[in-house]
């Protein structure tokens, strides 16, 4: 929410603000993919799920699977003032945020 309140003092946007959310559930799957080099599907960050090297995948993987990091919900955060997505946050079906 920090962010999107300094997104706002950006634009100078002082009008009322309406947000829903929706928890989409998921196939939880992994997956790597070679466009943006790390793995996907968990709810680490694409920087912790990096992959540089061949073996560096499965290394990956366990580290999700062991960490029980395999997203199963994504949450979706639609402002009323306006029709983009603001941001899409795997995670465990858990409202806290980091």
């Amino acid at each position: 929410m920090t962010q999107f309140k300094r997104f706002l003092d950006s634009i100078s946007y002082d009008g009322s603000i309406a947000v829903m959310t929706d928890n989409t559930k998921l196939k939880p799957h992994l997956r790597y993919s070679s466009q943006i080099g790390c793995i996907i599907g968990s709810i680490f960050s694409n920087n912790e799920t990096n992959i540089k090297t061949y073996n560096d995948i499965s290394i990956t993987i366990n580290k999700i699977k062991k960490n029980n990091a395999i997203a199963k919900y994504v949450r979706v955060l639609l402002p009323k003032f306006s029709s983009i997505i603001i941001a899409l946050l795997p995670n465990l079906r858990s409202d806290k945020m980091d």
